[in-house]
């Protein structure tokens, strides 16, 4: 195999299985494991199997990258990630009505996009005459301006009765280039304060648009790719790892990277040892990182006893510098 191949994340396999299962929660988990090294990749999701015993149930909503019209059982190849890099990528999206009567209905259909903040940002209606059994519908809907973020598609079915059901599915706008765990670019932006100078954030921030702000991020980190040459950047994406294993354990009254462990976490990576002393009878909560290659140990210190660490060694100088 191409070695190139191996390491694109343009390559991919898509495998479909199918379960017969009855209505209630459900955690599906995914192991896969490589043969060679014995290393294994593990995905849990957990869902809710719908009960469909209404006369008329939608079912959840799957979102599409493309699809044959013809043949919607087999031609539809679905959008894994939910991201749209742009709103010029059309969302594409498949659900199925079931009638439990069988008389046809005519029933009015909304599409509805709302923004974080949970905001209707882009609308559409139609009517659409269903009939007994399982309806197959495939929606492409128009385009319309969204911006990098995370936004949820809701479908409300109405019937001739006034009576209403929906479903909805969250989705991305998430531009190439950045990693997965940008959502917000000028919360993105502020967070590269260990790594990038005022000046620089400031250039940054005082972009006209959303997109010339994006551009002058990626600028930035384009400078500072260590292997050009490829797709990845490691420096960039290593930076932003960081910053999510801060948050997701550092968080406490500020987010996580903001905290003095994320600062040292973010700067200077995994430490070689952490010693914690959680409780000590004569001292308050403390932890003592070391770093071996550097030759320095960082004491934090719990002063409120609510996990509020405090770094009481300092950091300054050239160990206030990124290292990768």
């Amino acid at each position: 195999m191409d070695y190139n191949l191996t390491i694109t994340k343009e390559n991919y396999n898509l495998s479909k299985r199918s379960f017969d299962l009855l209505p209630g929660n459900y955690k599906i988990k995914t192991v896969m494991t490589d043969k060679d090294s014995k290393q294994e990749a593990v995905g849990e999701n957990n869902f809710v199997l719908k009960s469909y015993d209404k006369n008329i149930s939608l079912s959840d909503l799957l979102l599409i990258s493309k699809a044959d019209s013809a043949n919607i059982k087999s031609g539809i190849v679905p959008n894994i990630s939910r991201n749209y890099p742009s709103s010029k990528n059309r969302i594409k999206f498949y659900l199925e009505v079931y009638l439990k009567d069988s008389i046809e209905i005519k029933n009015n259909f909304e599409y509805s996009v709302l923004n974080s903040e949970q905001q209707v940002i882009h609308t559409e209606k139609e009517d659409r005459k269903l009939s007994y059994g399982t309806n197959k519908i495939l929606v492409t809907l128009k385009e319309f301006p969204f911006d990098l973020g995370v936004y949820t598609l809701v479908v409300t079915a109405k019937d001739s009765t006034g009576a209403s059901i929906t479903t909805n599915k969250a989705f991305y706008s998430h531009w190439k280039g950045l990693p997965s765990i940008i959502k917000d670019i000028d919360k993105a932006i502020s967070q590269i304060v260990y790594i990038a100078t005022p000046d620089e954030i400031e250039i940054m921030e005082d972009g006209e648009n959303l997109q010339e702000k994006t551009k002058r991020f990626l600028d930035f980190w384009k400078k500072k790719d260590p292997s050009p040459n490829n797709d990845e950047n490691e420096i960039f994406d290593e930076y932003f790892r960081r910053i999510a294993y801060c948050d997701e354990n550092f968080s406490n009254y500020l987010e996580g990277w903001r905290s003095d462990r994320g600062m040292v976490y973010t700067i200077l990576g995994v430490p070689n040892n952490v010693d914690r002393h959680p409780f000590e009878y004569d001292s308050k909560p403390y932890e003592v990182w070391e770093y071996y290659d550097l030759n320095r140990s960082f004491i934090f210190v719990d002063q409120t006893g609510f996990g509020d660490y405090r770094l009481i060694t300092p950091l300054s100088g050239d160990l206030y510098r990124y290292r990768y």
